[in-house]
């Protein structure tokens, strides 16, 4: 995937227009109604020349990959069952859980909920190389038995979970971290800065 990476953190290619929108929203906010429509009878054609570049373009794997992702995103009992039982075992000997849907997130939020634990998400993809510097940082704090009974430590592939980024409001700069409990988001730290890590999961962890 096509990423802008400055320091210790990666930007994909497909947030740098929203993060520009979201630095210019309060000026466009202040102008006329009537500047505005002038403005958007000029860009709206650019958008979808844009749109329609990027479908033939992007590579025939992507576009099969989200094909396969729109499919998978249905009910499936057994899936349902099988993830439930890896929730399980994540609980009782610690690790990273993997997670691609948002029905995965839901149950992930019931399951902690119930266990009184917490979730901490690391949001992260096989290109990012500032992720995989501290992604065994994220995965020993996983595996650390102290802190089985306090979180549930989440793994996120932005690639292969939209729908899970978008719901968590993760589509953003990677790594990203987030400490959630009891279905509200209590803290977010981003980069790949090692001793920030720790001092952000130790804190979430009541250390």
């Amino acid at each position: 995937m096509p990423v802008i990476c400055i320091g210790p953190v990666c930007i994909p290619w497909a947030v740098v227009w929203p993060l520009i929108w979201f630095m210019i929203k309060p000026i466009w906010n202040r102008l006329p109604p009537a500047v505005q429509q002038r403005i958007l009878a000029v860009i709206n054609p650019m958008v979808q020349a844009y749109e329609s570049l990027l479908d033939k373009i992007l590579p025939a794997k992507w576009r099969k990959k989200k094909q396969k992702k729109q499919e998978t995103s249905k009910s499936n009992p057994a899936e349902a069952d099988t993830f439930h039982e890896e929730i399980q075992t994540r609980i009782q000997d610690g690790g990273l859980l993997s997670v691609s849907t948002e029905a995965h997130w839901d149950t992930v939020q019931r399951t902690t909920a119930m266990h009184g634990m917490d979730i901490l998400a690391m949001f992260s993809a096989p290109w990012c190389k500032p992720c995989q510097a501290v992604k065994p940082i994220f995965t020993e704090k996983s595996e650390d038995g102290t802190n089985r009974k306090k979180a549930l430590f989440v793994y996120v592939n932005v690639d292969d979970a939209d729908e899970v980024v978008e719901k968590c409001d993760a589509a953003t700069a990677i790594p990203l971290f987030q400490h959630w409990k009891g279905g509200e988001k209590k803290g977010s730290m981003t980069g790949g800065h090692a001793e920030k890590l720790k001092t952000f999961l130790d804190g979430a962890l009541g250390k």
